[in-house]
């Protein structure tokens, strides 16, 4: 029986964009798609250091209403003692739009919830593609499910952020952080495990420095020491 710590966390907070499901005839599976394979395998990687199992990474192509053929990667993991774990700590529920914020994460400390936060952020946040040309800065934090949406808003208010009010496009629920201070403060005491939102944010973090040389009255926030990415294994217990 595995317990909560940093990484689960992560993963808890990752899985707003994966399916955790149990099908007729003992199916039992874990989901995640996504156009970045780098993320999956640091997602692979968490589950078999955490669980001792991992699952397969594959290349999936789906035409869409438009006629556009999108391509994707899917990591699946088929395993009955991962499946009822992460429903036991997560009480997760199908679709997202029934899964509100898990008991156990709502009750922990503020460092777990920062793992919590980050692995949200990575799953469903957003960011400009370009932050070097972007007119606007700002760090996104979109989800179907408003409770545990508003969650990890309160969350950051508590942490000192000043977070945009949660509006809803296209059926989705959204917030952003758009003060500066924030946008730096949220690199660097939570950060990113997503190797291309890693990126962006760490390009926006510098396009914001820049204007620091240029606006000096207004002090960046202090650097912080954020954990690291969780290590790549050599290898995948396969699933």
């Amino acid at each position: 029986m595995v317990t909560l710590n940093g990484e689960l966390a992560y993963l808890a907070g990752a899985l707003r964009d994966g399916t955790v499901v149990i099908r007729s005839g003992y199916d039992y599976e874990v989901r995640l798609a996504q156009k970045s394979r780098e993320w999956l395998e640091v997602l692979n990687d968490l589950f078999a250091r955490i669980f001792g199992r991992s699952g397969s990474i594959y290349r999936e192509k789906r035409r869409g209403a438009s006629g556009a053929v999108r391509a994707y990667y899917v990591l699946r993991i088929f395993d009955k003692r991962v499946v009822g774990e992460l429903i036991r700590l997560f009480d997760i529920a199908t679709p997202q739009t029934r899964w509100g914020t898990p008991d156990i994460i709502r009750r922990a400390g503020a460092d777990i919830v920062k793992h919590y936060v980050r692995g949200f952020f990575d799953a469903e946040g957003g960011l400009p593609k370009d932050p070097t040309r972007a007119k606007q800065h700002y760090i996104s934090f979109d989800q179907a499910n408003l409770d545990a949406l508003a969650f990890i808003r309160s969350q950051l208010a508590q942490m000192g952020y000043r977070p945009t009010r949660i509006t809803k496009t296209g059926g989705v629920w959204q917030f952003r952080l758009t003060r500066r201070a924030d946008i730096m403060r949220f690199k660097n005491k939570i950060g990113s495990w997503h190797p291309e939102k890693k990126r962006r944010l760490d390009l926006l973090y510098a396009s914001l420095g820049r204007q620091d040389l240029l606006f000096p009255s207004s002090p960046l926030h202090p650097s912080a020491q954020l954990p690291p990415p969780p290590e790549l294994a050599g290898g995948h217990h396969k699933g």
